[in-house]
């Protein structure tokens, strides 16, 4: 089966010594499929929707009580499951002696990483095949990017960092970067954290 890629290229992040831009070729995706696609995936082996759903859930509370006691999940032929901490830091006096200020850490999980499975990886790039469907995309300008953002947002109401990248074919180092000023512009605002994390226009 043939997979659709673009070739895109990134400008070197600020400060590198790179003077050229870096070339990565992107999947172009035909959609996304749901459950209602699996139910009919799985119809033929005589499983109804209705199983399928509650074995769904069923694994979807498991992996969530799982990871949650401390533990990886492991789901043959597909992949792992574990949790990804973020380190924050708070300021703090103390007394006498340790007057100074202190920095203590504080732990959150920051989000859900997924490693696939070696074997799954394999067979997929046995059996597909790429077709190049575009030739190099340059990031659009500063005014451009900031134009499609505004009529994504206007028609969408929100906008993730990923989306933004794919919108205006940049990296998403390059989306964080122009997210967080338009947000300190005053122009759009956070909502959620981490992977929950989308931008909304601020209201006039």
């Amino acid at each position: 089966m043939k997979i659709k890629f673009g070739v895109y290229e990134n400008p070197p992040a600020p400060g590198s010594e790179e003077t050229s831009c870096q070339l990565h070729g992107r999947i172009i995706s035909k959609g996304t499929f749901r459950l209602p696609e699996l139910c009919e995936n799985l119809r033929e082996l005589g499983v109804n929707s209705a199983q399928v759903k509650a074995v769904l859930d069923a694994t979807a509370r498991f992996i969530r009580q799982s990871l949650t006691d401390g533990y990886h999940v492991e789901l043959d032929g597909i992949g792992t499951f574990s949790l990804s901490l973020r380190s924050q830091f708070v300021e703090e006096e103390g007394e006498g002696e340790e007057a100074e200020v202190k920095k203590m850490t504080r732990l959150t999980v920051d989000r859900i990483n997924f490693k696939s499975n070696r074997r799954l990886l394999e067979q997929i790039n046995r059996n597909m095949e790429l077709m190049n469907i575009s030739s190099i995309q340059p990031i659009p300008p500063f005014v451009y990017r900031k134009q499609r953002l505004l009529k994504h947002l206007r028609k969408n109401g929100f906008i993730s960092e990923r989306k933004y990248a794919e919108l205006n074919n940049c990296s998403r180092y390059q989306s964080h970067k122009d997210l967080s000023l338009f947000e300190q512009e005053g122009l759009i605002a956070r909502k959620g954290t981490g992977t929950h994390k989308v931008y909304v226009l601020v209201e006039e």
